[in-house]
């Protein structure tokens, strides 16, 4: 019987092979010599621990990527051009050691994007953590080469500290946390990284993060900033030179005593859902094409007489001027009378 598939050129048998799951496509090592690392050239390696069999074994996840990362490294001259993936939801099958170990390896073995999601049972069980049980750390190492870094850690007993010696990320465009706790006082570092450390980020994505109370941002590259459930956060100070797309959502749970200071002089798309903190100060925006204000989540009613009222829209009174202004206004499914949601808010000039 004629082989057709080993005929075809490397190109295109790369292309096909790729489309089945990382642990199948390593096993097709097993074929001929010409297969046996023919993996290692795939544009994505995404090891995923539901996909390897346990066996019996309790470290095998561990084994797998160890060994995952050795081929890599023997079998390519150089820095791999692919991203590297790992994605975890077995308790079991995490280790802070093992963690920053492998994340070690992949700043100095791969040179796209990494990404690191650790999404056990642990966070759907409930409940506070043991106070006696210390969570672990995981420390990111500096990635010169990546240029996109996605972390979820959702895990409550795992930890995020980031790096503070020398060092930086030369080429990250784009840095995305999300789900995650910084370790005790590790959030401070996430300003001086942003800042100091990532010369040429564009894209900065903060959602549903814990241990962040204050962001103190003067980047010179970031065009785009998106900040969603940022829970802790008391004190917002951005000047971005660059800046096009700003959102903040859920962030400030109270007005009183935060800060808000913005200095973007080319923003162009402004989005603020959330409370307006008591000291405010945003400008200039005179290239501002759209300004979207609204409320998330909806009004907290006292009564039925809609006496109660976030200042979500004093955001307007800071903003002077913008060629579209979208106002989401809350609405409560069980009153009545949604004509007076407008009596409190007063549209500038």
């Amino acid at each position: 019987m004629e082989d057709r598939l080993s005929a075809l050129p490397d190109d295109l048998l790369l292309q096909i092979v790729t489309l089945l799951p990382l642990i199948q496509l390593v096993r097709t090592c097993v074929l001929s010599r010409r297969w046996s690392r023919f993996w290692t050239r795939a544009q994505i390696l995404h090891v995923i621990d539901k996909e390897v069999d346990a066996g019996g074994e309790p470290d095998r996840f561990a084994l797998v990527v160890e060994s995952i990362l050795s081929a890599v490294y023997t079998s390519r001259l150089g820095r791999a051009r692919c991203d590297f993936q790992i994605s975890i939801s077995r308790v079991d099958n995490f280790d802070a050691q093992d963690l920053m170990s492998w994340a070690r390896r992949a700043a100095d073995l791969f040179e796209g994007d990494f990404k690191l999601s650790v999404e056990t049972e642990t966070e759907s069980e409930g409940g506070e953590p043991d106070p006696d049980e210390e969570p672990e750390i995981f420390e990111l190492p500096y990635f010169e080469f990546a240029k996109q870094i996605t972390l979820t850690l959702s895990d409550r007993f795992l930890h995020l500290a980031l790096p503070t010696g020398a060092g930086v990320f030369a080429s990250l465009a784009k840095l995305v946390l999300a789900k995650l706790h910084f370790a005790d006082g590790a959030g401070a570092a996430l300003s001086e990284v942003v800042s100091s450390r990532c010369p040429c980020l564009l894209s900065l994505v903060v959602r549903h993060v814990y241990g962040v109370t204050a962001l103190t941002l003067r980047t010179a590259s970031l065009t785009q900033l998106t900040l969603l459930c940022v829970y802790d956060l008391r004190l917002l100070d951005v000047v971005a030179l660059k800046l096009r797309t700003m959102t903040v959502e859920c962030c400030f749970v109270d007005s009183k005593g935060a800060e808000l200071r913005i200095c973007a002089p080319l923003l162009l798309k402004f989005n603020w859902a959330d409370c307006c903190p008591e000291s405010t100060q945003v400008g200039p925006t005179d290239h501002l094409k759209l300004l979207v204000v609204g409320e998330n989540p909806p009004v907290t009613w006292v009564h039925a007489g809609f006496t109660a009222h976030s200042n979500f829209d004093m955001i307007l009174n800071h903003v002077r001027r913008t060629q579209v202004l979208e106002l989401h206004l809350p609405i409560h499914p069980e009153l009545q009378g949604h004509g007076k949601l407008m009596e409190h808010i007063v549209l500038p000039n």
